[in-house]
């Protein structure tokens, strides 16, 4: 699951995402994966940090879709650190 930050909330990225397969939530919990920001600074991405879990940007959403790649037989996607926020 992917907690959206709402300065993050763009319509057409949660549409791609959620067409991607992914659950998109306005909130944190235990099973958040990533949290999408625009700013490093959100009470979200601040969160995500302290429990571990990468911060990305819209981007990296978007080309988690069209990059990922076969990769010792299973899907990869792009490195969250290379999008960090």
């Amino acid at each position: 699951m992917h907690a959206v930050s709402a300065a993050a909330s763009l319509t057409e990225t949660i549409v791609h995402t959620l067409q991607l397969g992914a659950v998109c939530s306005t909130a944190t919990s235990s099973s958040t994966t990533h949290v999408v920001a625009m700013q490093p600074g959100t009470d979200k991405a601040l969160w995500a940090r302290s429990a571990g879990k990468p911060v990305v940007s819209p981007a990296w959403l978007l080309q988690s879709g069209t990059m990922a790649v076969w990769s010792s037989h299973c899907w990869a996607l792009p490195d969250a650190l290379q999008h960090d926020v």
